[in-house]
């Protein structure tokens, strides 16, 4: 039978067994005929990245004129704001200038007339596609990343973003997950052209709607996690506050989308505590890792652990791969085959930064259910199953895990 001749419900799961890079890597893989192009246009437009350019691309083109097809279908989007990002194993670390200052001046001009270009429109862009989400009746995550840090020579500063534009973006009426990942100092948030504002008070504001949030900024205050109406049953499930931004720049002003009374980089060990004081409508959302198995027996039962601990800088994976690469680099004997023991894909299950709830559990595959085999397994799988009584597990604890845990994410980048 013709693949097009499956039933629709057939197609829709193929389809989105594909994914939608397959199609936005080559936008000619829709046209292959009326009805492939029916099913691939909705695939493609499920998860979508913006970076300043697409956006302008975006709204230049004559999808927003007609924007049914991006907006009924799209359930993830990230916006990508970030001049430079590093290595996704040194998140924390910032790129020191080189020696070279013909070479260092010159790249730093390049950077600023490219990020001058880069953040024109951006405001305005983010404002039309804002309209446009409102009304997006399956977008659900939402995540806003911008590293970097805007150069000495730059004469602008940071990107501007006003106040409504961003509360319009944010205010998704079915967003149950959001991601803010802001350690750099290249946005700024403004009320209007004089005053500076900071976007806490606006994440507070959709706190209700949300199951999932995550916070990494250089600062924040308690009015990011206080929701509008202290009386009202919250749904959040899960909650990430990484402040470790890495260093200041010398040189560089602080230029965030921060606020007057903030939590940041440089208070003390005794800040989170303190936060936490402050946040007393959210106190039993906290877990730390050591009442993870008081908090959920079904987590225990699956050696999750959670979040690494941010003074656990040893990783055995990473000197193993580097030990590797440095060995192929001196021109071993042939014939030569290196044989590499990784033990991250294994339990016990533990992400650091910024692997930790990299992904959008609810869009996450359903795992293959032991009732569904057809063919026989091994034993021990069954024993494993019985003896740790994760036979009950439900769909979001897998979820959660694989989006949590990002195992295969974290060895794809060190490799």
């Amino acid at each position: 039978m013709p693949l097009l001749y499956l039933p629709p419900e057939t197609l829709v799961q193929i389809f989105t067994y594909v994914g939608p890079l397959f199609f936005q890597k080559d936008i000619t893989r829709l046209t292959v005929s009326k009805r492939w192009f029916e099913f691939a246009r909705s695939t493609c437009y499920q998860h979508v990245t913006f970076s300043p350019e697409r956006l302008r691309a975006f709204v230049s083109s004559k999808s927003v004129e007609r924007p049914d097809i991006f907006r009924d279908n799209v359930q993830a989007l990230a916006l990508n704001f970030g001049i430079h990002r590093g290595p996704l194993n040194a998140v924390s670390s910032w790129e020191p200038m080189g020696n070279d200052l013909y070479s260092t001046l010159a790249r730093e001009t390049a950077e600023a007339r490219s990020s001058s270009i880069r953040f024109k429109n951006l405001d305005a862009d983010l404002g039309q596609i804002g309209i446009i989400l409102q009304q997006a009746p399956k977008l659900r995550f939402l995540r806003i990343e911008a590293y970097g840090s805007p150069t000495r020579s730059q004469p602008d500063g940071p990107a501007i973003i006003y106040h409504s534009t961003m509360k319009t973006v944010l205010s998704v009426e079915h967003l149950t997950s959001l991601v803010m990942d802001l350690p750099g100092r290249i946005l700024s948030l403004k009320e209007d052209r004089e005053r500076t504002c900071h976007i806490c008070p606006m994440i507070g504001a959709i706190l209700h709607r949300l199951l999932h949030l995550r916070l990494r900024m250089r600062r924040i205050c308690p009015d990011a996690l206080r929701s509008r109406d202290p009386t009202e049953d919250l749904r959040l499930n899960r909650v990430v506050i990484n402040m470790d931004c890495g260093k200041h720049v010398p040189g560089q002003t602080e230029t965030s989308l921060g606020c007057s009374t903030y939590y940041g980089p440089g208070i003390g060990k005794g800040m989170f505590q303190k936060l936490k004081a402050d946040l007393g409508l959210l106190s039993g959302i906290f877990r730390s890792r050591e009442k993870m198995t008081e908090a959920s027996l079904a987590y225990a039962r699956l050696f999750y652990l959670g979040s690494s601990k941010e003074d656990e800088s040893f990783d055995f994976d990473e000197a193993a791969t580097r030990g590797a690469v440095e060995r192929l680099g001196t021109s071993p004997p042939k014939p030569f085959c290196p044989f590499l023991l990784l033990i991250w894909p294994h339990y016990p299950f533990e992400a650091g930064e910024p692997y930790f709830f990299m992904y959008n559990g609810s869009l996450m595959p359903e795992p293959t259910w032991a009732s569904s085999k057809t063919g026989p397994e091994p034993q021990y799988m069954k024993e494993i199953r019985e003896q740790y009584g994760i036979t009950g597990t439900t769909k979001g604890t897998w979820a959660e895990i694989t989006a949590t845990y990002s195992m295969m994410t974290r060895l794809d980048d060190q490799f």
